[in-house]
């Protein structure tokens, strides 16, 4: 037994020993939370120019809407110039979209410029100076012979001397799919705003012009009329209404006569003193002829066409008032209606005239839809249609992504197929309707935030052409296409989407589901995430072309494009590093915008976490135990191991493991570390088979010494009469021989 009793302790110092030396768990490396890929989206097609303006028009007359822009000179691309692009073919895989040669845009060239000799370099033989990009051009539609035409109207540039000038103004011309400028005006003077309108129902179009200069109590207007060759300009003036602060606000029918009038406002203001009010500027005789009406300050007009006849619409900020004012007659009001906001569009004639006022001050995703008659009772009442995806995405936004970011608010033009003339606000849209119980009908599409629709392209009018102001965009990125670098190297660009993609509206009401790496979700709050010591990473897997924008509270905005592979990964929190205190970290937010104008957001608070996980030992109060186990419960996504060996946890942080221990005690380490490296440990011993520890001390003593008996009775040397062999019975002179 002697001979035992050293292997037996060295036995039990091993298994002793075993439990404190066993390697702990490595940090649990942070299982990625997976998300939800963004809706796939038909190809964009992005044209690769600087844009200033644009517009959907059928140039080349062959019944297909085309695209026609101010861009930059394909010579000089700080110079301006005017392309067509055709859109010919649709196909599933995208548009066949061929770009006409640009033709340079000219204007006169002012006083300064010849006197002084600024920018004489660019100055033609017929006294014509290269517009430069940053000149306002602008295309405009007109009538002549009740045929529509294009025109591209430039304004000129700041004099040194003499002041702004000098409008010039070009039609743009097709032929054979080759556009030419024919010029139709050159005025020599400032213009601030130029509208067309039918003035004398002629089926020609007439221009007014905002010549007014701030410096001059008066403001000045300049009526151009056809004269079968060019325009012809006839000044005159409005007193009492100061040049910097009137405006062309809009253009109709309103007096019950042939031909429209054009709507200004007044005085805004005390700048110069005078009688405020609405003025209407109509064609008498072939002369302008001016009216005011006391309406009081009009910050927005609208003509109407009603049911009753001409009318027209003031706003002073907050209520809405319908006026009848026919022609030599004084403005009588009909109704008046409290409306939150100034009317953003009238739309649809007769019944079916909707009035939309814009309330996205108060609330970014809703709108306010009346009756053109301001009328109310039943079904003719009040409208505010709401959309959570517009106020919730708009409520994210702060700062200089705010401007750039936020949802589409106006009118398509030409509306869209298969759905019509609408108003657009945030991701809802409204249209007329002929039911006279039915303010308007009400739909769904793409936010569009920071994207104006400039029409429908193509056959069938299948593509939509947006334009978006790049200069704001996102800084092209490591997984940016070449086609997008190009556009992102200009401060404007546009994109042909398909029309089919802008009525889907998003899923999820805009929310974003990123794959999520370096985090875990957090257990105290269900929409954060925690993290340990590794930095957290997005990766977000969407459309081709997609503009990411993120940022997290103290850093600046990040920004990229999604490449051709569909995924980018964004850093919103760096590693928080060993020191970092518990609960320390950051909001992270982030927004992208698809090719086709769906936006989606994201916003999660990101903190350290520090605390231990929760580790309980289940206690085994079983005497016998022929199958030895460590159960527990930890906290869920946990690693659990048990004397070196990772076991499996249960989905909700239950783990069980079978061990092998012998009949002395052995202690075993647990231990367990969180999703973000947090660990916690607990010793266990364990005996096999008989836990004898849990019995009472004296029957355990007198167990012992039995087994102990038991024991050295089996070892010792058998000497009695019952176990004697041949040899036993011999005698010591035996053995002596």
């Amino acid at each position: 037994m002697r001979a035992h009793r050293p292997v037996a302790r060295l036995a039990f110092c091993v298994a002793l020993l075993g439990g404190f030396l066993a390697a702990p768990a490595p940090a649990a490396a942070v299982d990625p939370i997976p998300g939800t890929p963004l809706p796939p989206e038909p190809p964009a097609i992005v044209l690769p120019s600087h844009v200033t303006d644009a517009t959907a028009f059928d140039i080349d007359r062959d019944g297909t809407r085309d695209l026609v822009v101010v861009t930059s000179s394909e010579a000089d691309p700080g110079l301006a110039a005017v392309q067509a692009w055709y859109v010919d073919d649709v196909t599933m895989g995208g548009s066949a979209a061929s770009a006409g040669k640009a033709v340079p845009l000219r204007r006169s060239a002012s006083g300064d410029e010849l006197l002084l000799g600024i920018g004489r370099d660019r100055i033609d033989s017929e006294g014509m100076i290269a517009v430069e990009l940053d000149e306002p051009a602008r295309l405009l539609r007109a009538h002549r012979s009740g045929r529509e035409i294009l025109l591209v109207a430039v304004i000129g540039t700041e004099g040194q001397l003499y002041g702004p000038c000098c409008l010039t103004i070009w039609e743009v011309v097709d032929t054979d799919r080759t556009l030419e400028l024919r010029l139709v005006a050159d005025t020599q003077s400032l213009a601030r705003e130029v509208v067309a309108a039918d003035m004398d129902a002629d089926g020609t179009d007439e221009l007014l012009v905002n010549e007014g200069d701030s410096e001059r109590p008066v403001l000045d207007l300049g009526l151009l009329r056809w004269d079968g060759d060019r325009f012809q300009r006839t000044a005159f003036t409005i007193p009492g209404v100061s040049g910097c602060c009137a405006a062309i606000l809009d253009a109709g029918e309103t007096d019950g006569a042939p031909g429209a009038e054009v709507l200004l406002t007044g005085l805004v203001g005390s700048v110069v003193s005078g009688p405020t009010g609405l003025r209407r500027v109509s064609l008498r005789l072939g002369e302008p002829f001016v009216e005011r009406a006391d309406t009081g300050e009009v910050l927005a007009a609208h003509a109407l066409s009603l049911e009753t006849g001409p009318a027209v619409l003031t706003a002073d900020g907050s209520i809405l008032f319908l006026w009848s004012w026919p022609r030599d007659g004084e403005a009588t009001r009909l109704a008046a209606r409290t409306s939150g906001g100034a009317p953003s569009a009238v739309f649809g004639v007769g019944a079916e005239t909707r009035i939309v006022a814009g309330v996205a001050f108060q609330d970014p995703g809703s709108v306010l839809v009346l009756p053109g008659d301001l009328g109310g009772g039943a079904g003719r009442s009040t409208s505010f249609v709401r959309d959570t995806r517009a106020a919730a995405f708009a409520a994210t936004i702060q700062g200089d992504l705010a401007a750039l970011l936020t949802p589409f608010f106006g009118i398509i033009p030409e509306g869209l197929p298969r759905v019509g003339e609408v108003y657009v606000f945030g991701g809802r849209f409204v249209r007329p309707v002929p039911d006279p119980d039915v303010l308007a009908e009400v739909g769904s599409l793409a936010l569009l935030p920071g994207l104006e629709p400039v029409g429908t392209v193509g056959p069938s009018r299948a593509w939509v052409a947006l334009m978006t102001e790049l200069s704001a965009f996102a800084r092209p990125g490591p997984y940016s296409p070449p086609v997008v670098e190009l556009a992102a190297r200009n401060p404007s660009t546009v994109r042909l989407v398909a029309a089919s993609s802008i009525v889907e509206p998003e899923i999820d009401g805009s929310h974003l589901t990123p794959t999520f790496l370096g985090v875990a979700p957090d257990p105290d709050h269900p929409t954060g995430l925690i993290v340990g010591n590794e930095a957290a990473f997005a990766e977000i897997e969407g459309p081709p072309g997609t503009t990411v924008w993120w940022r997290t509270r103290g850093t600046p905005t990040g920004q990229l494009i999604i490449g051709p592979e569909g995924v980018a990964r964004i850093r919103l929190l760096e590693a928080a590093g060993p020191n970092a205190p518990d609960g320390s970290g950051a909001t992270a937010s982030v927004w992208l915008v698809t090719p086709a104008g769906h936006a989606y957001y994201g916003t999660w608070r990101i903190r350290v976490y520090r605390q231990p996980p929760a580790l309980a030992i289940t206690p085994n109060d079983e005497l016998l135990n022929f199958s030895p186990r460590v159960a527990g419960e930890t906290v869920p996504g946990a690693t659990v191991t048990v004397d070196g060996a990772q076991v499996e946890v249960a989905v909700d942080g239950s783990f069980e493991a079978p061990v092998s221990v012998g009949f002395l005690p052995t202690e075993l380490r647990v231990v367990a570390v969180d999703p973000v490296g947090n660990r916690s440990e607990r010793v266990v011993s364990v005996v096999w088979p008989i836990d004898y520890r849990r019995l009472p001390f004296v029957p355990l003593a007198v167990l012992l010494t039995v087994a102990a008996a038991v024991v050295l009775f089996l070892r010792r040397p058998d000497t009695g009469p019952g176990r004697r062999t041949p040899d036993d019975g011999a005698t010591f002179e035996d053995f002596g021989g």
